[in-house]
């Protein structure tokens, strides 16, 4: 199989907003606004509660169902194999991979304003590109539609002043990064590391960095599809956990209901036309429950006292967001605006 070549940065043939349009409307925030009556009595340095949210997200369509029996020897497209040379059969079914960087705050304000309260609605702006990895090219992306791979960033953040609560408002910040897939082995656990644990058992760990693949489709097929010549194109290893194999790894691949599957070779034309909106919230609703994957944030060792359930264990040692304490619930899509 030809060694995959990964195109040097990428830039978006085209860039949209995700606002205007028919039928585009705001998730609950009021567009820009502030009191007319300017301060209302308070103080133009406050002190303002002021608050903000933004996020941006990288994706990139890769196959979750392929037909081993089809392949040949000749390179992967979405599409089914070379573009020169369309392979019917070889994927049956692609899905978005992606990482998310999201981002809110809260800060106490001294500023001066003019007026006694402002909101702004979150914007967010697409940049597809029309080439995946290698080079090939899937026409011009349609507006409202994702293309094979591309960036969402926040255009405009969510921005929220009023006057500061004393006792009630406090600051905030954090920033989070996550994935909808992850790299895992099996790891055994004995009882002296983990509490509940009866004797060994098998656990689900991961066991390599999902940032060193931004963009690739190459580990969608190595691992479950025993595609192992593909391992010798990459710099890449899995890290060594107990019990684990270089070679006995699984991509747990993003699930076929929650990631915009789309059966067949890929064509951007078949995109629905409202999937990038679609898109943008349902990634908000990941980042809110804290179910996304960090390789970086996985549990490496245990407390030997805890009492974590079976569950609790296999998430951290994924490196799930919610598990490790790197989840964003106050993440809200309502402020998402698409008018």
């Amino acid at each position: 199989m030809p060694t995959q070549v990964r195109l040097v940065s990428p830039t978006a043939q085209q860039t949209y907003s995700l606002s205007g349009g028919t039928g585009y409307h705001s998730s609950g925030i009021s567009p820009t606004s502030a009191t007319t009556s300017g301060l209302n009595g308070f103080a133009p340095s406050g002190p303002w509660y002021l608050e903000r949210q933004s996020m941006s997200v990288t994706y990139w369509r890769v196959p979750i169902e392929v037909a081993r029996q089809a392949t040949t020897s000749q390179d992967w497209a979405l599409s089914g194999g070379s573009p020169n040379s369309i392979v019917s059969g070889n994927i049956n079914m692609t899905a978005l991979a992606y990482r998310v960087d999201a981002h809110v705050s809260v800060v106490k304000s001294y500023d001066n304003f003019g007026t006694s309260s402002y909101i702004q609605p979150q914007r967010m702006e697409l940049q597809p590109i029309s080439t995946d990895m290698n080079g090939d090219e899937y026409n011009s992306i349609p507006v409202g539609r994702l293309g094979p791979r591309g960036t969402i960033i926040t255009s405009e953040d969510f921005v929220n002043r009023r006057p500061w609560v004393e006792g009630t408002d406090s600051t905030y910040s954090k920033t989070i990064t996550g994935y909808n897939w992850s790299i895992t082995d099996t790891c055994y656990v004995s009882s002296n590391e983990v509490g509940n644990a009866d004797g060994v058992k098998a656990y689900i760990a991961s066991v390599g960095a999902q940032s060193e693949f931004i963009g690739d489709y190459t580990p969608f097929f190595f691992g479950e599809y025993n595609f192992y010549e593909l391992l010798g194109n990459t710099m890449w290893q899995p890290k060594p956990t107990p019990g684990a194999s270089a070679r006995n790894f699984v991509v747990n691949k993003p699930t076929a209901w929650s990631s915009h599957s789309m059966f067949g070779g890929y064509n951007s034309a078949n995109e629905p036309s409202g999937i990038a909106r679609w898109f943008v919230d349902e990634v908000a609703y990941y980042i809110n429950t804290g179910t996304l994957f960090n390789d970086d944030y996985a549990t490496r060792t245990f407390d030997p006292n805890t009492r974590d359930d079976y569950a609790t264990i296999n998430n951290k040692l994924q490196g799930q967001l919610k598990a490790t304490g790197n989840d964003l619930p106050r993440y809200d899509v309502n402020r998402h605006s698409y008018e």
